[in-house]
């Protein structure tokens, strides 16, 4: 990296620390945006789908289904993490939150929050440019950025941040909380370490999930855009409830389009 960006990172993650609660998103978001050189001219018309919910509960296979059925009816799918991945954004955030989790403080879960959440935002007024997408479908979003970190180390922000969740979401966005008992996530995250697909990490432990999944539901109860889809059955019978979900937020000209290209 050169300096002018380790500059940059240096003061990217003080700002993360010190910075007030109200304002921290917003002026992380514009330093993302202008150190990419994005514009913040995203399409306001198409849709976000946010899939948010514990670790192997199933999002990255629901989301890639999801995928697959909408682009087989003609629509153009954008499939992104809600921290950039799969986006010029994704390493950056990555290296800020690799960066402040080493350094030492109080203040590292609260700032790593706060990189995450302004990842979000500027990831959301940037994409889509107008008539590149008819959808995005997001895995992971605010909702897991908080849980995630106030339970890894901030429980403070359960009490502060909702609000502010709470006046930021955009009506043209679907959140999805995809839930099911504690036990049944940490027998999917050991199956899927099983066969090779992910090793278990600390989110994985039976402790950290009950905790997360309390957080996801408490706070589900107190900001009404969270959609609570229960995927406690089979992978089929899962995608069935979660494709019902997705087609009552598509707008009726993309219903009408996928009609036409099948």
């Amino acid at each position: 990296m050169n300096p002018a960006a380790e500059t940059w990172l240096a003061d990217t993650i003080r700002l993360a620390r010190r910075l007030p609660a109200a304002v921290a998103p917003g002026i992380l978001a514009d330093r993302y945006l202008e150190r990419l050189g994005w514009d913040q001219n995203a399409d306001p018309d198409v849709p976000w789908i946010v899939f948010d919910g514990p670790s192997a509960v199933g999002k990255d296979t629901q989301i890639a289904l999801a995928a697959t059925v909408l682009r087989g009816r003609g629509l153009t799918v954008s499939v992104v993490g809600g921290t950039g991945v799969r986006t010029q954004l994704g390493p950056i955030t990555d290296r800020a939150v690799e960066t402040n989790a080493a350094l030492p403080g109080r203040s590292r879960w609260t700032a790593d929050y706060r990189l995450k959440a302004a990842a979000w935002e500027a990831l959301r007024r940037h994409m889509p440019a107008p008539g590149s997408a008819d959808i995005v479908l997001c895995n992971r979003g605010p909702l897991s950025q908080l849980v995630y970190s106030a339970v890894s180390g901030a429980p403070e922000l359960l009490d502060t941040e909702p609000t502010r969740l709470e006046q930021s979401a955009r009506p043209r966005d679907t959140h999805l909380l995809l839930s099911c008992p504690d036990d049944v996530v940490a027998a999917r995250a050991h199956r899927r370490a099983s066969v090779g697909d992910k090793p278990l990490r600390t989110l994985d432990t039976p402790e950290f999930i009950a905790r997360a999944n309390r957080a996801y539901h408490d706070l589900a109860t107190y900001v009404p855009w969270v959609r609570v889809v229960e995927v406690s059955g089979g992978r089929e019978e899962n995608f069935a409830t979660i494709m019902a979900v997705v087609d009552s937020v598509l707008p009726h000209d993309a219903d009408r389009g996928g009609e036409d290209a099948a």
